[in-house]
């Protein structure tokens, strides 16, 4: 009996041992596992902080730093509305994108300066979004990427649009509508980018007065006083549109006939801001070549545009520019009648489309 209790207490100090080291197994076991679970939460919270950067889905050599879309307005079917909203995608090497074309084009130096600067702009905040009240036009949108990846985003949701956002898309689709990327070289020879360079010059509209308009009687848009208002406009028997009221609407008629009529016609048109200041459109039609201009330019419509007066613009907007186009026409869109300035066929007219500028709903 006593040999077999003392066999008893050796089996229970075996035993004893045993859940001892097992116990200490379990430690060690457990404390390595908390040590690894420590170290992966840290990598996970670096690899966050790698994608927060905006640049993941592109290469990091050459990163995006501009997406800027159109979306049509109005009602529409879905495949319609997919088939008129546009995508354009510039990079930092000055590559360019267009989401309705395999080819990449480069953007010249002196146009990516622009685009670069319209950038810096967005990501300081000094683009507003201009409305434009009783319109149902495209929507902007706007997504800029910063050095550090950030991103800036504007979208005009069909109330009107970015200030300068529409200038950056006539620069980029400048480059899709030839068949090849256009670069430094062969920019001089695009007949679309010419048009717009002349036309945009002081010496342009200021030829248009001198030569054409002097013999008519026609008197200089910068003869105009800088404070002159809607009320000038209504006592000079303009053709005004106001913010709630449509003056000497016959001029606007009667231009309209001759220009049917194929008979050359002018008329001035001030239209009030939402604020109260007067932007001036000088419109000329000239159904054949004069000596004046090119003679590979017969009839054509020219609109000398004055948005100095406009306060509530940006600044680099208020200006006098000039420029010319094919026709001029009355533009139907969601109940609303546009009196629209186009290039090209009257049948692709599109609201805010860059081959059409809207002098103003006049309904």
């Amino acid at each position: 009996m006593k040999k077999l209790l003392n066999n008893k207490c050796l089996i229970l100090l075996f035993l004893c041992i045993f859940a001892l080291v097992g116990c200490g197994k379990n430690k060690d076991k457990k404390d390595n596992t908390t040590e690894k679970k420590e170290t992966t939460e840290g990598i996970v919270e670096d690899t966050t902080d790698d994608t927060t950067t905006g640049y993941t889905e592109y290469d990091d050599n050459d990163p995006i730093i501009l997406r800027i879309g159109m979306q049509p307005g109005g009602d529409m079917t879905l495949e319609e509305f997919e088939a008129a909203s546009v995508m354009y995608e510039i990079y930092s090497s000055g590559k360019a994108t267009y989401n309705k074309s395999d080819k990449e084009v480069q953007i010249s130096d002196e146009d990516f300066e622009k685009i670069v600067a319209f950038c810096n702009d967005v990501i300081s905040g000094n683009v507003e979004i201009e409305e434009y009240n009783g319109a149902d036009l495209p929507s902007y949108d706007v997504t800029v990427y910063d050095k550090d990846g950030k991103m800036h985003g504007l979208n005009s949701y069909s109330d009107g649009w970015i200030v300068g956002s529409d200038e950056i898309i006539k620069i980029i689709t400048g480059y899709f509508e030839e068949d090849d990327p256009v670069d430094d070289a062969n920019k001089e020879n695009d007949p679309v980018d010419d048009a717009d360079k002349d036309s945009d010059t002081e010496e342009e509209y200021k030829s248009l007065y001198e030569v054409y308009g002097a013999s008519r009687g026609i008197s200089n848009i910068d003869d105009l006083s800088k404070d002159y208002s809607i009320d000038d406009a209504i006592n000079d028997g303009c053709f005004v549109i106001g913010a709630a009221k449509v003056y000497n609407d016959n001029l606007y008629e009667e231009f309209m006939k001759k220009y049917e009529d194929k008979e050359e016609a002018y008329i001035r048109v001030v239209q009030s801001t939402d604020e109260g200041d007067a932007v001036i459109y000088d419109i000329f039609y000239i159904p054949e070549s004069k000596e004046w201009m090119d003679a590979a330019y017969p009839d054509r419509v020219y609109v000398v545009i004055d948005s100095t007066r406009d306060k509530f613009a940006a600044e680099d907007d208020r200006m006098i520019n000039m420029e010319e186009f094919d026709g001029i026409a009355e533009y139907e869109s969601n109940s609303n009648l546009y009196w629209v300035v186009y290039r090209g066929d009257p049948e692709d007219i599109e609201l805010m489309n860059i081959n059409t500028f809207v002098i103003a709903i006049i309904n």
